[in-house]
């Protein structure tokens, strides 16, 4: 079986094969004696594609341009697509249908992340923000998960480059998978939220990695302070806990948005 490189520039990485034993590249699937079975037009540039996984049901998932994630359905017809805000690499399927996880593929001058995607449409479950080591931001791009046949437990492999072979690391990552439900959403920004009378609203950053932010404005007669957590997508919260300093108390709103409230 010949494939022109003209056709298949968009094209990198190994072939996955389902469990009807077809062969699936990016865009495409074959026989297991090399007739096309169907090919995939995607309205979106083809500059670059992850390697697929296929699902224990058939379905075909893949990202192109690091931003759009695709599901196929076994005949090669879009199941669902999602074009998503930050950049990701192949996305690898637990073996009960439920979540993706994929690595973020970003540079290294930016923290990567890890997260869980529901298989279901696209949307985020769990995130994970990888710490720096060594004052290097890990990064897990040109890597892939793998679960316990369970799925459990998903394994990941980062890596710090540092320019030097003694000092670059790598790292292996055991996250808790479950049953797609994780460790719960993490968010993507946090900051403490005053407003200064007729000047307006201003935020201080309180940063998730790096460099600890600091709250260094008055609280007021009152002492009232707010912080506003901010997610990748919108979540769902059925309760929540605040606990203020001595002597103060706790409030907590917008339980279905991507940006979550609690004051004192």
């Amino acid at each position: 079986m010949g494939l022109r490189s003209s056709q298949y520039r968009a094209l990198f990485g190994q072939p996955a094969v389902a469990p009807d034993g077809s062969i699936h590249n990016s865009f495409s699937a074959y026989s297991p004696t090399g007739s096309l079975l169907w090919t995939f037009i995607s309205p979106y540039p083809y500059n670059l594609a992850s390697p697929p996984d296929i699902g224990s049901d058939g379905t075909h998932y893949f990202v192109q341009n690091t931003i759009q994630e695709f599901a196929l359905n076994t005949n090669g017809s879009q199941r669902w697509h999602l074009t998503v805000a930050d950049y990701f690499g192949g996305p690898i399927v637990d073996p009960q249908n439920t979540q993706l996880i994929l690595g973020s593929a970003t540079t290294l001058n930016n923290a990567g992340y890890i997260i869980s995607a529901s298989a279901q449409d696209g949307h985020e479950l769990w995130r994970v923000n990888l710490p720096a080591e060594a004052g290097f931001n890990q990064s897990p791009e040109y890597t892939r998960a793998r679960f316990k046949p369970d799925g459990s437990t998903a394994y990941m492999i980062t890596y710090t480059a540092t320019g030097d072979n003694n000092t670059s690391r790598s790292f292996l990552y055991s996250l808790n998978a479950g049953d797609g439900a994780g460790s719960g959403p993490t968010p993507t920004s946090v900051v403490s939220r005053k407003k200064h009378r007729s000047a307006g609203t201003f935020d201080i950053n309180l940063p998730l990695t790096g460099s600890t932010g600091v709250e260094c404005r008055s609280g007021g007669t009152q002492n009232n302070y707010q912080t506003v957590f901010t997610f990748a997508s919108a979540v769902t919260v059925g309760g929540a806990t605040v606990t203020p300093g001595a002597g103060g108390s706790g409030a907590f709103s917008a339980p279905q948005s991507s940006a979550l409230t609690a004051g004192r």
